[in-house]
C-alpha cells in the first residue's frame, strides 16, 4: 500500500482515508500513485511472547505464513 522514498510516501489510491489522514497528521509528506508499486507479504516475530504475527497484501494473490 505504501512506500517510502526522499521523505515522501507513495499511497496507493486503495489506502483507506482515515490512514492517510492518520499519516498526515504524524507529519509523513504524502502522495499517491498513478500506478501500482507492487505488493506485499509480511512476518513479524514477537520473540517476547512466542507470537509470530502476518498480515498479506489483499490486492494480489499471496500469503504470510510462519511456522
Amino acid at each position: 500500500y505504501a512506500n517510502a522514498s526522499d521523505g515522501i510516501v507513495d499511497i496507493d489510491p486503495s489506502m483507506p482515508q482515515e490512514v492517510m489522514t492518520a499519516l498526515a497528521r504524524k507529519g509523513h509528506k504524502l502522495q499517491i500513485t498513478q500506478t501500482p508499486h507492487g505488493g506485499a507479504q509480511g512476518i513479524w516475530i514477537d520473540h517476547e511472547n512466542g507470537f509470530l504475527w502476518g498480515g498479506s497484501d489483499p490486492r494480489k494473490d499471496g500469503c504470510a505464513m510462519g511456522y
